[in-house]
Parts: C-alpha cells; sequence; structure tokens
C-alpha cells in the first residue's frame, strides 16, 4: 500500500465514523483498519501503543486478581 493509499483508506475510515457514529465504525473496510494501523506505526507511535496495551494488560489482570481474592 502507497502512502497516497493509506492516507485515503484512513481518510475515507475518518469520514464514516465521523459522519455515522457507531454505525460508522461497523462500515469501515479491512483495508480502511489495516491502512490505520500502517499509519500509526509509520508516524512511530506504534511502539507507545504497544507499550502502553501491554501496561493495560498487566494493571487489568491485577486488578482482576484482587477481585477474585
Amino acid at each position: 500500500m502507497t502512502e497516497t493509499e493509506i492516507l485515503a483508506h484512513c481518510g475515507r475510515a475518518i469520514v464514516k465514523i465521523d459522519t455515522r457514529g457507531p454505525r460508522g465504525v461497523e462500515m469501515v473496510t479491512h483495508d480502511e483498519i489495516t491502512a490505520m494501523a500502517l499509519l500509526i506505526d509509520l508516524t512511530g507511535a506504534g511502539h507507545l501503543c504497544r507499550h502502553t496495551a501491554e501496561a493495560v494488560d498487566r494493571l487489568n489482570t491485577t486488578e482482576q486478581k484482587e477481585i477474585t481474592s
């Protein structure tokens, strides 16, 4: 996927979400989701997103253990 294609797919996804809200999210295509992931990674935010997700998952696991104890 070229940079132009990435940006175009991302733009289409954003329009769907902005104009249709939750229904728009359901209408986003696989290519548009892939393009958004590529854009996140290409802008350097992918690493930050992965680390944040891991930290949140660890926090949620710890909280679940405390609730069930």
